[in-house]
């Protein structure tokens, strides 16, 4: 009878252990892929935040680019206006 209560308490705690093993594994899985998707969603948002940077820096740069080109526009356009007013002048046009 002795040997029949040891067997069967071996076989319990046996299956204790197998359970709490098998509860383990799969909560070290489930954090596992906690982790993965949290280091998914950070390298996702770092690549966004990346490319907006790299859309504002190109914003940036056509804008400076179309100012530039405005500036060299307007100062070729008073450089003409006094280059035609110092002619008429000399000319006697006036």
């Amino acid at each position: 009878f002795l040997l029949a209560v040891r067997f069967l308490l071996a076989v319990r705690f046996f299956l204790a252990v197998r359970f709490l093993l098998a509860v383990r594994f799969c909560l070290a899985v489930r954090f596992c892929l906690a982790v993965r998707f949290l280091l998914a969603v950070r390298f996702c948002l770092a690549v966004r935040f990346c490319l907006a940077v790299r859309f504002l820096l190109a914003v940036r740069f056509c804008l400076a680019v179309r100012f530039c080109l405005a500036v060299r526009f307007l100062l070729a356009v008073r450089f003409c206006l006094a280059v035609c007013f110092s002619l008429h002048k000399r000319l006697g046009l006036s």
